[in-house]
């Protein structure tokens, strides 16, 4: 799941099941699709990690 948390500079909120074994390659791949995506070439796309909670 992705949110946008903030427009300037652009914050996008990552949920993932285990972030800290995203490697750093696949991090700056998802900014760099955040960016052409969204027209964003030239900004300071800030993408942040957060791990998925379970309910139960």
């Amino acid at each position: 799941m992705v949110t946008q948390a903030e427009t300037s500079p652009p914050l996008f909120v990552v949920v993932a099941s285990d972030p800290e074994k995203l490697h750093f390659s696949y991090r700056r791949y998802v900014a760099n699709q955040f960016r052409q995506t969204f027209g964003l070439e030239g900004v300071p796309v800030r993408v942040k990690y957060k791990e998925r909670r379970w309910r139960g």
